[in-house]
């Protein structure tokens, strides 16, 4: 009886190891996309002469820092939602 609830335990790890890499993934995807429409829409700005163009200077590159940082410190933020050990 304990081998199998050892097996299930390990399934279960698995799995949500499996499901927080997916989400990991896809956040840094969605950080990708937002961070090229930032470039592009900063970039047609300084083109255009825009007086908003620092501002939105500005904004890019807060967004690849909190990118950056998110990827610094991803293996820590899995860790707030729990280790598996078994």
């Amino acid at each position: 009886m304990k081998i199998h609830t050892l097996l299930l335990q390990t399934g279960t790890t698995v799995a949500l190891e499996d499901f927080s890499a997916f989400v990991i993934s896809a956040v840094n995807i969605i950080f990708i996309i937002i961070l090229a429409l930032g470039l592009i829409n900063t970039v047609r700005k300084f083109v255009m002469s825009d007086p908003g163009a620092m501002n939105s200077l500005g904004q890019l590159i807060v967004g690849v820092i909190v990118f950056f940082v998110f990827n610094v410190f991803k293996d820590d933020l899995s860790g707030i939602f729990g280790v598996f050990q078994y």
